[in-house]
């Protein structure tokens, strides 16, 4: 059984930028990657209004993790769409084996794929 660090559980046990309801998806960029039936998919909503990054995931606790992560620093100004995903620092800060590095590859596919729309 895998241990996770506390950022992965927070991330897991706390996200905060799941895709809410009631916002209107016509007003969002929006990408996927990834498929159910591999194991891992993600869908980005970037809303360029309050510069905030939603998603649904479906995947592991480290894709979770990875995405919720990745929404709090665009939240935060800290990453902002068009600028690369540093994926081997992601990797270094949520502790994933490499085994699970696809989950990062596919994760910098939809947000690549933001910038190009």
């Amino acid at each position: 059984m895998l241990e996770y660090n506390t950022l992965v559980e927070n991330a897991f046990m706390h996200p905060q930028f799941v895709l809410p309801n009631e916002l209107d998806l016509e007003t969002l960029k929006q990408s996927q990657a990834g498929a159910r039936p591999h194991g891992v998919w993600f869908a980005l909503y970037y809303d360029s209004e309050t510069k905030k990054l939603y998603y649904k995931v479906y995947g592991s606790p480290y894709a979770i993790a990875a995405v919720e992560n990745l929404a709090r620093q665009v939240a935060h100004d800290n990453l902002r769409l068009g600028q690369a995903l540093d994926v081997e620092n992601l990797r270094q800060q949520l502790d994933m084996p490499y085994p699970y590095m696809n989950v990062l590859i596919i994760l910098e596919d939809a947000w690549l794929g933001l910038s190009e729309k």
